[in-house]
């Protein structure tokens, strides 16, 4: 036979005898079936010449089951740096380099190199490949073990359609640990999912009493509420000349009620304002009492006309203001993105907001109902009405759109 055909004989005997070793998984049958192999591989190399890839790939293959990694190592670069292989040949050859870079424990490297062979396997649709196992294999050592599961699932796809032994051999020997891996994963998950299930519902169950105990709390303020106003008309009874004390006092009390029951409706961002008001309740129903029990009705004028309720309802205001800016920085300038320029509005610092602007941070902040409003700022529900459509329709966008944009601006 000529030379070239004798060459493709030994490098197929070669082959044969490699895979044999491979497949009979017996140290006594393995040894003899790569010393078959090795000496077919010496047969090749006598056929073929250094201009020949395959010249370097054979002796390289050689030498790497010799454990002669360094020349392994040269050959099979030199192939891949110098002669172009094409698809099928640089899957053979990257493979096979990684195997080495496998032996010598070099596990970033031998991905790489399986990773370019697998693909070059699949660009030159290549059923009867190795590379792609390797990949599942030592993305399992990594700890990526969804992608390790999708390609040796590939790989056995791929060993089943073309029906090579060796190959489903192979992939049934590391897809059970993979998928099993995978398995204990997805049982760890479902655990921690229960775990996570568990802390949520304890906390859920923390905030309803919470909550029950804050309603408590409150239910014990509005008796107490109620009995200073009950001592209140006790003491007008009692006492005519303290009459028109006592109706300012009763006056007063329902006003302090009111801005309780808007100090309610800020009680889910305010805490702190709520404590502070709070305080200054008890100090004022103490200092009352004193003056009372004193029977002193001039000073407990002096101390009621101390009480500014409407620079203190001004400094509520304020303080929401202050707080929603806080929350909502940039809360002005994307309000007036919604308009033109000359009617975009304009604050100084330290300056309130005025009731057009109030008006959409509340709503901002969830309270939407015109009643509700009303309420807070003391306005009537169409006074509420008129002041939101004209700014309206002085918007760019749609009247419909206007409210959707103002609960679209973020806060922080």
């Amino acid at each position: 036979m000529p030379p070239a055909v004798l060459a493709e004989y030994y490098l197929l005997l070669s082959r044969t005898y490699y895979d044999l070793a491979a497949y009979s998984g017996t140290s006594y049958y393995a040894v003899r079936y790569e010393q078959q192999a090795n000496a077919y591989a010496d047969s090749a190399m006598t056929k073929l010449n250094r201009l020949d890839w395959r010249y370097y790939y054979v002796e390289g293959l050689k030498a790497f089951k010799e454990q002669d990694f360094i020349l392994a190592k040269r050959d099979f670069h030199l192939i891949l740096d110098k002669f172009h292989p094409d698809a099928h040949e640089y899957a053979l050859v990257a493979s096979s380099l990684a195997s080495v870079y496998m032996a010598q424990a070099d596990t970033e490297a031998a991905t790489q190199l399986m990773m370019r062979a697998a693909i070059a396997d699949i660009k030159s649709a290549t059923k009867e490949g190795v590379a792609l196992v390797y990949v599942a294999d030592l993305l399992y050592r990594q700890k990526h073990d969804e992608k390790a599961y999708i390609f040796i699932k590939e790989a056995l796809n791929d060993a089943t359609f073309y029906g090579a032994k060796l190959r489903l051999k192979h992939v049934s020997g590391i897809l059970p640990i993979i998928e099993g891996n995978r398995l204990s994963t997805v049982e760890g998950q479902k655990n921690r999912l229960f775990t996570f299930t568990l802390i949520v519902s304890v906390l859920s169950l923390l905030v309803i009493i919470f909550a029950f105990i804050i309603f408590k709390q409150l239910k014990k303020l509005k008796i107490a509420g109620k009995k200073i106003t009950e001592t209140n008309h006790k003491l007008q009874e009692a006492n005519d000349q303290l009459q028109k004390t006592n109706e300012m006092l009763q006056a007063k009390n329902s006003e302090l009620l009111e801005a309780h029951k808007i100090k309610e409706e800020y009680i889910g961002y305010s805490f702190n304002m709520y404590a502070t008001y709070l305080e200054k309740i008890e100090k004022i129903k103490k200092n009352l009492e004193k003056r009372l029990a004193s029977r002193n009705p001039e000073s407990t004028a002096q101390a009621l006309e101390s009480i500014n309720l409407k620079k203190e309802r001004a400094a509520l205001y304020l303080s929401f203001d202050e707080i929603f800016m806080k929350l909502f920085p940039n809360f002005i300038d994307a309000f007036n993105q919604l308009f033109k320029i000359e009617d975009q509005y304009q604050r100084k610092e330290e300056q309130p907001l005025d009731l057009d602007i109030r008006i959409f941070a509340l709503i901002r902040m969830g309270i939407s109902d015109h009643e509700q409003i009303a309420k807070i700022l003391e306005y009537s529900v169409r006074t509420i009405y008129n002041h939101k459509t004209k700014v309206k329709n002085k918007s760019l966008v749609p009247n419909e759109q206007f409210e959707q944009k103002i609960m679209e601006i973020k806060a922080f």
